[in-house]
């Protein structure tokens, strides 16, 4: 049976897809607590009985937004793999940092959810990347790491491992729901030849990892801030962080790459499994 958010993408013009384009932009303005359906249904034109009918509660709809941001992200991602595979880092950096970043100025929504999660206070446990989670505790061995779809809860992968989720029984239903993106850190740390696998990634890896994703959505999420105090139009503002990101992370991850490779044996070619984004399980 073919999905809600399925029948929206299919049909761009429909009220399904202009419900969730609204939604997407109002979850990540308001996030999941400060954003309603009330308002989504006012931006979209609509009375709430209509998107109610469309799209069911709020946590359908703030799922339905989740998964959409993931197929996109992971086709985008998918991408600049194809476009850099192979190419010295310093290349990949650069190439991939320009798509990275004017793909996610174009959908500000991916990394005010991220920082969403990263400030805002939570009423629940998030779910979190196994590679990143502390071992279990006594009485908790053997239990499953992720829930299923029907009892999990509603996430979105910050790059960290940890997810933005939100429990089904906080917009009324009964039980959870389980959404997660897939999580980059150990390949991305793995693909820039910080680690030998991401299996196993040494956590001085994964913070450089995440100092580079940070550095992105923060200069994403800022921009009405950072450009009022430098005086930059948007086109200006968007080239000059493209530029600042460079200066920052190439010769900080490339001469990383120069004290790991020598000990790690790694080569100028991508390992199996392509760049810095794409989660191993995709391919």
């Amino acid at each position: 049976m073919i999905s809600t958010l399925e029948k929206a993408r299919k049909d761009p013009d429909s009220m399904k897809a202009k419900i969730l384009k609204v939604a997407r932009r109002v979850f990540g303005e308001y996030g999941f607590h400060g954003a309603t359906t009330r308002l989504i249904a006012q931006e979209t034109g609509i009375d709430i009985s209509t998107l109610h009918y469309h799209w069911g509660d709020k946590a359908n709809l703030y799922e339905s937004v989740i998964l959409d941001i993931t197929d996109d992200l992971k086709s985008e991602l998918a991408e600049v793999e194809k476009v850099i595979h192979g190419l010295p880092l310093a290349k990949r950096m650069e190439i991939a940092i320009g798509m990275v970043t004017d793909y996610l100025f174009a959908c500000p929504e991916i990394s005010n959810l991220i920082l969403f999660r990263y400030f805002g206070k939570t009423r629940h446990e998030a779910a979190v990347d196994p590679s990143m989670a502390s071992k279990p505790r006594s009485g908790e061995r053997g239990k499953k790491s992720r829930l299923s779809i029907s009892r999990g809860a509603v996430g979105l992968s910050n790059g960290s491992g940890s997810t933005l989720s939100m429990p089904r029984a906080e917009a009324g239903g009964s039980g959870r729901v389980d959404f997660q993106m897939p999580e980059f850190v150990s390949d991305i740390a793995r693909s820039m030849h910080l680690s030998e696998s991401s299996k196993d990634v040494p956590v001085e890896a994964k913070m450089k990892v995440l100092a580079m994703m940070n550095a992105i959505y923060n200069f994403i999420s800022g921009e009405e801030f950072f450009r009022s105090m430098l005086a930059l139009k948007r086109n200006d503002y968007i080239s000059m962080v493209k530029q600042t990101l460079d200066f920052i992370l190439i010769p900080a991850f490339v001469s990383s790459e120069g004290k790991t490779g020598t000990m790690m044996g790694s080569t100028d070619e991508d390992q199996a499994g392509g760049w810095l984004w794409v989660n191993e399980r995709d391919h």
